[in-house]
């Protein structure tokens, strides 16, 4: 029974793969990769093998399989410690939102990292706010900008804003209520909430896309703008806009737009192997999140994502070099470098 070099794994069990998944499929096979596709209920967990598919002119074929020796989870943590004892697992960044606090602050990045505190104790929060003026609160398990809400000291108790009410005042002991009743004891994020905005006030962002490309060399693929009208996060999915790089830096950074520019660019390039050589892991793309005071041009990066989301408009770009790189992959096993 023959092992094959790369495999995608979904752990949903599908008939038809999800478009990017089998975008990424045709990509590898038009670049002659050894690849499968399989779902959990393909694998035989006693034997360490897989009834997978594989793409062919005709469509795909089953065939039953040895555990490839490179596979991709798309995200998902399903098998992944399984994966991860029998074979290598290509998108693996271990790092923690806390793990990523406490490794910027011993690296070049030191001056980039957010004040910031985690804590399950509603009076912790209120406590971190008596040292600012607004405060960001988050999940320390999250996706997409969900429960994210600031808390601003205000003459009698506090004011909350979220995504979804707005902004309402709160005495001490609603803020404490809220809450307790919002996050339900689990472990949250509190950040100071930064000078973020462009010049017109409304808050803004940038979105560093990098992923391996076909030489598994780390690549910048998109720096993107991200803007939002009145809220207290840019993220696409929760009202936020993406344009594009150039002009914006230009119009908003006007004679320091090379230098912002230059920062981003430096981020992407610097960052991404200093994670991956950090955690001893092997990753295909992150996303890279960082803001400037708009006051002082100090960069900060807010968080760093595995598996990022990219806009339409560059997807294809985005599977093209996921697929490049799987297909880069499938070389090196084949060369023996596995």
């Amino acid at each position: 029974m023959r092992r094959p070099a790369v495999g995608i794994f979904d752990e949903i069990n599908r008939e038809v793969p999800l478009r990017r998944m089998l975008a990424k499929i045709k990509l590898c096979y038009a670049n002659g990769a050894d690849l499968v596709y399989f779902c959990y209920d393909d694998i035989d967990f006693e034997n360490d093998t897989v009834n997978a598919r594989v793409w062919t002119p005709d469509g795909f074929k089953r065939e039953r399989v040895m555990l490839p020796c490179w596979i991709e989870c798309d995200g998902s943590y399903k098998c992944r410690d399984y994966f991860r004892e029998k074979a290598r697992v290509a998108d693996d960044f271990k790092f923690s939102k806390k793990d990523l606090y406490d490794f910027l602050i011993n690296t070049e990045f030191a001056d980039m990292v957010i004040p910031t505190m985690y804590t399950a104790n509603p009076q912790n929060v209120l406590g971190f706010l008596a040292m600012w003026s607004e405060i960001i609160v988050k999940p320390f398990v999250g996706s997409q900008g969900m429960s994210v809400i600031s808390l601003k000291r205000a003459e009698e108790g506090y004011v909350l804003h979220d995504a979804d009410k707005g902004a309402r005042s709160l005495t001490k002991a609603e803020a404490v209520s809220f809450l307790e009743e919002m996050y339900e004891k689990c472990t949250v994020i509190v950040q100071p909430r930064m000078n973020f905005v462009n010049k017109d006030g409304n808050t803004m962002d940038f979105r560093i896309n990098v992923a391996k490309n076909g030489r598994g060399e780390w690549e910048t693929m998109f720096i993107v703008p991200r803007t939002s009208r009145g809220n207290i996060i840019s993220n696409l999915s929760h009202g936020g806009y993406a344009s594009k790089p150039e002009p914006t830096i230009e119009i908003d950074y006007k004679e320091n737009a090379d230098k912002v520019l230059g920062i981003l660019e430096h981020i992407g390039r610097t960052l991404p192997p200093l994670l991956e050589n950090a955690g001893d892991d092997n990753v295909m793309a992150l996303g890279i999140d960082v803001g400037f005071d708009y006051s002082t041009l100090s960069p900060y990066i807010i968080e760093v994502n595995n598996v990022p989301q990219v806009t339409s408009r560059g997807q294809l770009k985005y599977y093209m070099t996921q697929a490049d790189y799987l297909t880069y992959l499938s070389k090196e096993v084949h060369k023996g470098n596995y």
